[in-house]
């Protein structure tokens, strides 16, 4: 039987892409849950309460893409598909959420979060399969030194950005996983190389190989 590769985060492993690919190079049977625009409490969710212990038990590899620490810990995804910057939110739901970015985020509370997080992942994953950190923003990576595995740089919202050519973090992204096909099948080959000769380091990816307008998102302080 096929060893399993989970691919876990948010929007950026949601979609048919990398993961896909990624675990075809890997010859590993993929099991990925990518949970758009949510905080890791889906995911930390999934791997928790969904994924069956059999299936967890026969993983070789899993990967993480961490995602942006502040979003509202909810496993609904209309909360996570409002837009935090609409001044006219048009449903309760949506006045709900402009409301707590607006009142009741904590940010100092999130990372803490976040910190133990990354404890548990340490515990429950780390310690029995190869692990792999892929950072969405400049936030997770700052506290990387927490997580165990393989740490993996620059951060997708970076390469995402600089495939884009865009000056504008916010603007209409209407990509599958926010990457071309050309760098998803890029991004997937790096990755299974790295994979391949895993260590518990961090490693960096070939920025060259990769189909980018402007390099100037790489090492900058997303959010």
């Amino acid at each position: 039987m096929k060893k399993n590769l989970i691919v876990v985060g948010d929007s950026f492993c949601a979609r048919i892409g990398w993961p896909q690919e990624l675990a075809r190079l890997l010859d590993l049977n993929l099991i990925v849950a990518g949970f758009p625009g949510q905080h890791w409490w889906s995911y930390r969710h999934f791997l928790d309460q969904t994924l069956e212990d059999k299936d967890l038990n026969n993983t070789e590899v899993i990967v993480f893409a961490h995602t942006f620490t502040e979003r509202i810990p909810h496993l609904d995804p209309e909360i996570a598909l409002c837009n935090k910057f609409d001044t006219n939110p048009k449903t309760e739901v949506g006045k709900a959420v402009q409301l707590y970015y607006k009142y009741l985020e904590n940010a100092p509370y999130a990372e803490w979060a976040e910190s133990k997080w990354f404890e548990e992942i340490n515990e429950k994953y780390s310690s029995r399969f190869k692990t792999v950190h892929l950072h969405v923003t400049h936030k997770s990576w700052e506290i990387r030194n927490l997580l165990g595995g393989m740490q993996v740089y620059p951060n997708l919202t970076a390469l995402s950005l600089g495939e884009a050519g865009v000056d504008d973090i916010s603007f209409n992204d209407k990509r599958d996983n926010h990457f071309s096909q050309q760098n998803n099948l890029i991004l997937a080959k790096q990755l299974s190389s790295l994979i391949t000769d895993y260590t518990e380091t961090e490693r960096t990816l070939d920025v060259d190989q990769f189909g980018l307008k402007t390099k100037k998102w790489i090492g900058k302080d997303l959010f």
